[in-house]
This record gives structure tokens, C-alpha cells and sequence, in this order.
């Protein structure tokens, strides 16, 4: 396996972005071309979006996540992002280049450009689903000097994912997007994603749990609502029981929830599915 580590560059002060001294960086998880497996030298891809409330960026949910994918066939790759102080939409920015990056690295990495998904926990979940529904945004475009189809995801895994603005807690994660604890309610509704949601938002995988108290249920339940008015395609699996912040729920990162592992090779079947 080719593991390496990219930097991901972006002239901010260009832009006029503050991305607060952060220092973005692309990982690889890319399986060696091999004569005894031709087939599947060309594979789909996945980029995997750690949470962390954008104060950090979760260990537990990067490389153990991505292994898990490397495991079942994917070319995989992990996005460290920018944080709070960086302001949106710098890491929204990053994720989008890290997009292109493999795109533009496909014949290199061996990646099918046409599948290209991402994949997200908690603010993780919120910044690839940004990806989603700002994929033809201009101020993207133009920043990264990229075209629509070069941004756009395949799909959607989004785990326990901060997605609307419009639960209470989730302003915690919001304002610190914003880079700034003084924005009130309506001062964040403008990144509350279900209302971005258009029918060419591209399809998603999304997991909870319906006891979740740190990201509300409601947040998946909204944005799936908004996705199947717009014609989109999705799966959804709502578990009774699970504490945040789970991602594998097993010995690896723990606590172990045994009912809720099975999220993984579900997503796996459902990546599976685009052809």
C-alpha cells in the first residue's frame, strides 16, 4: 500500500481568506498495481472527513475509517482540514481541492474518477456534505480555478453528521465554522445544508443514533427529508441506542456497540452499488 502525505495549497491571502495559520494535508491509502489483480488495479475511491467539531480533527474517526475502506477495495484518502480560528469556507475550500487532487492524480492513484465519494463524521459529516451542495457554487469554482464536474462527489457517507442548523446543538459546531461565538440562530442558517439541497445534490449513505445527544437525530432526518423532495437518491439507517462520536463502535474505537457496527459494510454495499 502507497501511503503518503500531500499538503494541499490554497492562496488564502489571495483570497482574502483566514484560514488561521492552519496547514491542510491529503493522505493516501492507495493499493500497489499488482499483476495477479489487473482488475482491480482501477478503483473507486473514497475521502474520508474526520470530525471534531471544527476545534479538532478526530483520530478515531481518520485512519481507522480509512483503513476499513482500503480494506474492502477502495482507494482511500484523509483529508486534515482547517479549524477553528480558520473561518468557512477554508476547509470547505480543502476538501473540494482534495477532490480535484485525486481526480487529477486518477491514471497516477489508480482511482475511477467517476466514483469518488466522500465520506464524513459529525463536522466531518457537515464538511463532505458541503462538498454536496456546493459543488457548483461559484465562489468554489473560482477560488480553486476548477469546474463543476472536476468538484462534484459521487456520493455521500455521512455519519451521525452535523448537518442543520436548526437543532440546538449543533450551534456549537456552526459557530465555530463561523469563527465566531457571538452569531446568533439566524446568523448561521446560511450553511444549515438541507436547505441547499437541490435534486443534483448527489446521492448519500446516511447512519445515527436516535438517542445521539450531542448531534440530534433530527439533523439526518431533515437533510434525508430535503434529499427525497428534491428526487435524490439515499439510504438511511436510524439505530435506537449509541453515544456520539462511535465511528466503527467497535474494539478499535471503542465504546463497542455491536448493533451498530454493521454501518461499515453496509456503506460498503451501498458504495458497491454505483457502477
Amino acid at each position: 500500500m502507497i501511503c503518503q502525505t500531500f499538503p494541499i495549497n490554497i492562496d488564502y491571502q489571495k483570497l482574502g481568506y483566514d484560514n488561521g495559520g492552519s496547514s491542510p494535508t491529503l493522505s493516501t491509502y492507495i493499493w500497489n498495481e499488482s499483476q495477479e489483480l489487473p482488475w482491480m488495479n482501477k478503483r473507486p475511491a473514497v475521502l474520508v472527513c474526520p470530525g471534531g467539531g471544527y476545534t479538532c480533527v478526530s483520530q478515531r474517526e481518520g485512519e481507522p475509517i480509512a483503513l476499513q475502506y482500503a480494506a474492502a477495495g477502495f482507494q482511500t484518502f484523509l483529508l486534515s482540514y482547517t479549524i477553528r480560528p480558520g473561518k468557512f469556507p477554508c476547509a470547505l475550500l480543502e476538501a473540494a481541492k482534495a477532490i480535484c487532487m485525486i481526480r487529477e492524480h486518477a491514471e497516477e492513484w489508480r482511482v475511477d474518477p467517476d466514483r469518488l465519494f466522500v465520506c464524513g463524521f459529525s463536522a466531518g459529516g457537515h464538511l463532505a456534505a458541503s462538498t454536496g451542495v456546493f459543488w457548483d457554487a461559484d465562489f468554489v469554482k473560482d477560488a480553486l480555478g476548477a469546474t463543476a464536474e472536476q468538484l462534484r462527489p459521487t456520493g455521500m457517507i455521512l455519519s451521525y453528521a452535523v448537518l442543520s442548523a436548526n437543532t440546538p446543538h449543533l450551534q456549537f459546531s456552526f459557530r465555530n465554522v463561523m469563527g465566531d461565538d457571538t452569531l446568533e440562530a439566524e446568523q448561521v442558517q446560511h450553511l444549515s445544508l438541507e436547505k441547499l439541497v437541490t435534486p443534483q445534490t448527489p446521492p448519500a449513505f446516511l447512519w445515527h443514533t436516535v438517542d445521539d445527544d450531542v448531534v440530534d437525530v433530527e439533523s439526518s432526518m431533515y437533510f434525508a427529508s430535503a434529499l427525497r423532495k428534491n428526487g435524490v437518491s439515499f439510504e438511511m439507517h436510524l439505530y435506537p441506542h449509541g453515544p456520539h462520536g462511535m465511528s466503527l463502535a467497535n474494539e478499535i474505537t471503542p465504546p463497542v456497540i455491536t448493533e451498530c457496527q454493521n454501518w461499515i459494510s453496509m456503506s460498503v454495499q451501498w458504495l458497491k452499488s454505483f457502477q
